[in-house]
């Protein structure tokens, strides 16, 4: 028998991107805004749980997808920089709707909230 309650995956992404940002100059200010575009692959490990493990194995996929979002770089010295940004991702379909288990009605969109150091030369 199988549990309907127990049909369930966890997903976990690991993302390679390129982003372009475009920074929005302040003159009376002490942090710069910017606005991020981007793209990349996204490897999404997706751990079926035991009921569907029955059927199928875990699996992993590679999907590609794009994100946008808005950050803040705050000046440390003259070659350094704090950032912080949040980017919504969009991401492709992750299952296929002719799978056993059908997840694809599931939203994989999402949002990252990116913190770095940037040093410029």
């Amino acid at each position: 028998t199988v549990n309907s309650n127990q049909l369930y995956a966890n997903i976990s992404t690991i993302p390679i991107t390129v982003s372009a940002m475009v920074f929005i100059p302040l003159r009376s200010t002490s942090f710069v805004p910017y606005g991020v575009l981007g793209a990349g692959l996204y490897m999404l490990n997706i751990d079926y749980s035991p009921d569907i493990n029955k059927v199928m194995g875990d699996e992993t996929k590679v999907k590609a997808g794009v994100h946008l979002g808005v950050g803040v770089e705050l000046p440390l010295t003259q070659a350094i920089s704090a950032h912080a940004d949040y980017r919504y991702l969009f991401l492709s379909r992750v299952f296929d709707p002719g799978a056993v288990y059908d997840f694809s009605s599931k939203g994989y969109d999402g949002g990252a909230i990116t913190l770095g150091l940037m040093v410029f030369f």
